[in-house]
């Protein structure tokens, strides 16, 4: 009853519903776009990042440690032999950025790389540890 009164009394104004309208889409936009995932694993990290950031914690100093990796799209993978459906494309692995509280030192730098280019085959220009805090070059 109180939001009736108070519309009546704005009477005038005809574009009041579809403010408040306005006002609880975005709201729910924002709590939609906030709210962490439901399969529990961090917001935004792929599984492949979760794995590589616990495999490099392990490392001796390395700390806490955050992985993003990233990857080409998919590319139409071919028929298989005698028209067998082929295998689903994968994205490859072209770069990774690793943020680690031990990167200061310069020995577990150089473990986390050289980790992360056996584990993904990559060279090691692709493969930039930070110390957390840090900006990149």
């Amino acid at each position: 009853m109180r939001v009736r009164a108070w519309a009546s009394r704005l009477g005038g104004i005809r574009y009041v519903r579809w403010a408040l309208l306005a006002v609880l889409i975005g709201l729910g936009g924002c709590l939609a776009l906030g709210s962490p995932p439901t399969d529990g694993s961090p917001q935004g990290q792929t599984a492949l990042e979760q794995r590589l950031s616990r495999v490099l914690s392990a490392v001796e100093g390395a700390g806490c440690v955050e992985v993003m990796v990233y990857a080409t799209p998919p590319q139409a993978a071919p028929a298989g032999a005698f028209g067998a459906p082929a295998r689903a494309a994968e994205e490859v692995p072209t770069g990774v950025i690793v943020v680690a509280d031990g990167a200061g030192s310069l020995q577990v730098r150089l473990a986390l790389t050289q980790a992360v280019r056996t584990l993904l085959g990559l060279p090691a220009a692709s493969v930039e540890v930070l110390r957390r805090g840090e900006s990149l070059p």
